[in-house]
C-alpha cells in the first residue's frame, strides 16, 4: 500500500473514532484515551480526557496558580509528553509537532485533547514501550488504547492505572 494511500486509510480511521467519541459524549472522569497510529519512521498519538484527570480541574482558571498548572501541563506535553512515556520512545523518536486543546463544554466541564507527531530513528515498528500514568496523572484509573500499527493491524487495549508496556 502507498504511504498516500495508507495515510488516507489512517486519518479517516481516526476521524471515524473521533466522532464516535463525540457522539458517545465520552466525558468519563478517571478514564484516558490513547490513540496511537504508526507508519514507518512516523508515530502519532493522541490523548483524550477529561481536563480533571490532568489539571486537577474542569474549570476555567479561577486564579494565577490555576493559569500556571495548565501552562505546565502545556509544557509537560510538548516536552516530554506529560512524562508517561519511557524514555526509550523519546530517545527512539523526536518530537516534530505537538498540540494541545483544552475544550469546554461549559464554564465547569471540559476536556482536553493533546497530540503529537513523532520521527524515529529508525522503523518504529517493534519499538516498545513503558507507558505508567501512575506519578504523573494520578487521576487516570482506566485507560483505552487504540492502536493501528504499521501493517494495518488494529489492536485494543483497556488497562487499569498501573505500568504497562506495548510494542508499536
Amino acid at each position: 500500500m502507498e504511504k498516500k494511500q495508507y495515510l488516507r486509510y489512517l486519518f479517516i480511521s481516526l476521524l471515524s473514532l473521533n466522532i464516535c467519541a463525540k457522539a458517545l459524549d465520552a466525558h468519563v472522569h478517571g478514564n484516558l484515551n490513547i490513540d496511537i497510529a504508526t507508519d514507518k519512521k512516523d508515530v502519532f498519538i493522541i490523548f483524550k480526557s477529561p481536563a480533571d484527570s490532568i489539571l486537577g480541574f474542569e474549570h476555567r482558571p479561577k486564579n494565577k496558580e490555576q493559569g500556571q498548572v495548565i501552562s505546565e501541563a502545556i509544557r509537560s506535553w510538548k516536552t516530554s509528553l506529560y512524562g508517561v512515556f519511557s524514555n526509550n520512545l523519546l530517545r527512539e523518536c523526536k518530537i516534530k509537532d505537538t498540540n494541545w486543546n483544552h475544550r469546554f463544554a461549559t464554564n465547569n466541564h471540559s476536556s482536553i485533547e493533546s497530540d503529537v507527531l513523532l520521527s524515529c530513528t529508525k522503523n518504529a515498528s517493534g519499538i516498545k514501550i513503558k507507558i505508567d500514568m501512575t506519578k504523573k496523572l494520578e487521576k487516570v484509573r482506566d485507560i483505552f488504547i487504540k492502536q493501528i500499527k504499521n501493517n494495518g493491524s488494529f489492536k485494543s487495549i483497556r488497562s487499569k492505572n498501573k505500568p504497562f508496556t506495548i510494542e508499536l
